[in-house]
C-alpha cells in the first residue's frame, strides 16, 4: 500500500484524499495512516493542504524490480532479483535465506533499511530512497579457502560500474571501501558461510551513497561523500543498481577462474595509501608505518622499522602528517 501511495504521488501534484483512497481500494483513514507511517517512519517529506490534498515535496526514483530483473537477464542470468520498500538489513535477509536451504544465487536491494550493518557490527546509515543498500547472495564451487582477496575483487567491480556512469578517480582504500578525495562513497560487508572444505557461500553486502544530506554525514560520524556531489547529470538508481549488479557477478565469476590475480593490478593502480604514512588499527593495538600496497592473498603489506608485515585483518587509517 505504501508504494502504491508513492507511485501515485511521485507526480509531486496534489491527490485528495478521497481520490487515492478509490484509486487503491482503502478508506480514507486508511490513506491517511499509510502517509503517516511514510512521513514518521522514512522521513518522506509530504505537503498537506486542505481542500487540495497532498504532494510529495520531491520525486523519488523507487527501484524497480522488473526493469533490474530485465536488464540483468542478459548477461548475468540466471539471478533472482527482489526489492523491499524497508528491510532491517539486506545482508540478514539473505543470510536467512541461505540458512533456510534457498539454492539460487539472488540479489536484494531496499529502500531503507532500519538495522543496516557495516563492518565490526557498526550501523549503516540508510535514509530513505536516496542511497544504494543492496546485497547479493553468490555460492561458489570452491571452498572458503580459496576466496582470498574477495573483497578487493568486490571493490574493483564497483569501481568498473561507477566509471560505467561517468565517475572517475575513485581510489580504493584496503580491505573494502571506495573513497573519492578521501571521502568515502561505499562501503562493502562480506559474510562467507561455507561447512568444513565443502563449496562456500557469500553474501556480499555495498552501500553506495547517491545522495546525503548535511544531517545524514553528521550521523555517518566520518568524512563522506554522495555520487550527486560529484557528478552534473541527475543519477538513475536503477541504472546504477543495474550497473553495480552486473559487475559484481561478471567478477564474482572471472574470480572463480582466476583468483585474486585477475584483479591484483587493476585494483594497485588505484590504491587510496599507496606509499603513504598509515595506521594500522587491530583492537586497541595501532602499527605505524609506510603502506606497500597487498600481496598476492589480498594481505595489507606495512614497512615500519625496516621491516615489512602482512595483515590480513584490520583497519588502516592515513597517519598524521607531522
Amino acid at each position: 500500500m505504501q508504494y502504491a501511495l508513492l507511485e501515485q504521488l511521485n507526480d509531486c501534484q496534489y491527490h485528495s484524499g478521497e481520490t487515492l483512497a478509490k484509486r487503491l481500494g482503502v478508506t480514507r483513514a486508511a490513506v491517511w495512516k499509510h502517509l503517516q507511517t511514510l512521513q514518521s517512519r522514512f522521513g518522506i517529506e509530504l505537503y498537506a493542504v486542505t481542500g487540495k490534498g497532498y504532494r510529495l515535496s520531491a520525486p523519488i526514483e523507487l527501484l524497480d524490480k522488473t526493469r533490474i530483473h530485465t536488464a540483468l537477464r542478459k548477461e548475468v542470468a540466471p539471478l533472482r532479483v527482489e526489492t523491499f520498500l524497508s528491510i532491517e538489513s539486506t545482508n540478514q535477509y539473505l543470510l536467512d535465506e541461505h540458512a533456510n536451504g534457498e539454492t539460487d544465487n539472488m540479489v536484494v536491494l531496499a529502500e531503507h533499511q532500519s538495522a543496516g550493518r557495516g563492518r565490526r557490527g557498526r550501523s549503516w546509515v540508510s535514509p530513505f530512497g536516496a542511497n544504494l543498500y543492496l546485497s547479493l547472495l553468490y555460492r561458489f564451487k570452491q571452498p572458503a579457502q580459496g576466496l582470498m582477496g574477495l573483497s578487493l575483487a568486490i571493490a574493483v567491480a564497483i569501481s568498473r560500474a561507477l566509471k560505467e556512469i561517468a565517475a572517475q578517480d575513485v581510489q580504493l582504500k584496503w580491505p573494502n571501501d571506495i573513497l573519492y578525495q578521501g571521502k568515502k562513497l561505499c562501503g562493502i560487508l562480506l559474510e562467507l558461510h561455507s561447512e568444513s572444505f565443502g563449496p562456500a557461500a557469500v553474501v556480499i553486502g555495498i552501500g553506495l551513497n547517491v545522495r546525503l544530506s548535511e544531517q545524514d554525514k553528521k550521523q555517518i560520524g566520518q568524512p563522506s561523500i554522495a555520487l550527486e556531489e560529484m557528478l552534473a547529470d541527475k543519477i538513475s538508481r536503477n541504472q546504477l543498481a543495474i550497473s553495480v549488479i552486473k559487475h559484481v557477478m561478471l567478477v564474482l565469476r572471472e574470480f572463480e577462474q582466476t583468483g585474486l590475480d585477475g584483479f591484483l593490478g587493476e585494483w594497485q593502480k588505484q590504491d587510496a595509501y599507496l606509499d603513504r604514512p598509515v595506521c594500522v588499527l587491530l583492537g586497541s593495538n595501532k602499527i605505524h608505518g609506510i603502506s606497500r600496497g597487498v600481496d598476492e592473498n589480498g594481505a595489507l603489506l606495512v614497512e615500519s622499522k625496516g621491516q615489512t608485515q602482512r595483515y590480513y585483518s584490520g583497519e588502516i587509517s592515513l597517519q598524521a602528517e607531522s
